[in-house]
Parts: structure tokens; C-alpha cells; sequence
């Protein structure tokens, strides 16, 4: 029996767990706190087509920027900004192997917190460039790569397009 509803109903429960880890900075380390959802995105998006990825990484930016207090719409537009960089990008980097995900992972890192400091700089009107900055980055990075390993063998049956 065919259900595919079910895997948007483990999906959902997935995600609403992700966001809750995140936003309850349970697994952070110092000031260094993985973004979870933004290698989870970035997964779905390989996983599955590109319009759908992108309506759901807004819907689940929107509801983290909610939580979080952060600037509203960051978060949002990021997911949003993923799953559209995987789809023209996504045979330059091969990102469906192992090797290929790791390294997308690290450049939409380095794309997150470029976005951010251009929000910074166009919201406080400030760059927020320091060393703590390059060190939290590095930080998030290497912390995003080892969810990443853990992500990607784990969980593409739940993003299997259905034949």
C-alpha cells in the first residue's frame, strides 16, 4: 500500500522536532550552535523538486524566525535562498554523494553568514566582521558537517520521491 501522506506526517514530526532542538539551543557549545534545518533544507531540496523545498523552507523559516526573536523574514529567506541554490547548482556540485553534500554544506554556511552580515549592514548599518565572528563560523561549520554526516545517511527515506 502505497501512503504518501505518511512520509509528510513523519517528515512533519521530524521537522517539528529540528525546530525544537534548534531554537532550544540545546546542542550549542560556547557561542557555536548548529543550524540543523539548514542542512536538513538542503537535503530535502536534493531529495525533492525544487518548488516544494522552497515553500517549505519558508514556511519553517518563518515559524524559527517566530521563535527565535531573531530579524523577522532571516531565517526565511535563507531556507527559501537554499533550496533554490541547489536546483542550478546541483550537478556542479554533485551534491547526491557523500563527498559533494559535505562541501555544499560549507559553502551554504559561508552563504548564511554572508547573508546575515549583509542584513546586518543594511538593518544596524554596521559589518559585524571580527574574529569571534570568523571563529563562530568555523565553529558552526564543522558543526553543520557533523550533522551532515549523520543526515545524510540517515535520512533520505523520507525525502524518496514517489515513483
Amino acid at each position: 500500500m502505497n501512503r504518501p501522506w505518511l512520509r509528510w506526517v513523519w517528515f512533519g514530526i521530524f521537522l517539528f522536532l529540528v525546530v525544537s532542538l534548534q531554537c532550544s539551543h540545546v546542542f550549542q557549545v560556547y557561542q557555536v550552535i548548529p543550524d540543523l534545518l539548514l542542512v536538513v533544507f538542503a537535503l530535502f531540496s536534493i531529495f525533492r523538486d525544487r518548488f516544494m523545498a522552497e515553500i517549505v523552507g519558508f514556511g519553517v523559516g518563518l515559524v524559527v524566525d517566530t521563535l527565535t526573536g531573531g530579524w523577522f523574514g532571516f531565517h526565511a529567506f535563507l531556507y527559501t535562498f537554499v533550496a533554490w541554490f541547489v536546483g542550478p547548482y546541483q550537478k556542479k556540485f554533485f551534491v547526491d554523494t557523500f563527498r559533494g553534500f559535505l562541501f555544499f554544506v560549507f559553502w551554504i554556511t559561508v552563504m548564511k553568514y554572508l547573508i546575515f552580515s549583509l542584513f546586518s549592514f543594511i538593518i544596524k548599518g554596521q559589518w559585524v566582521w571580527s574574529s569571534g565572528y570568523l571563529f563562530v563560523f568555523f565553529g558552526e561549520w564543522l558543526y553543520n558537517s557533523l550533522w551532515a554526516v549523520l543526515f545524510f545517511f540517515s535520512l533520505p527515506p523520507l525525502f524518496f520521491k514517489e515513483e
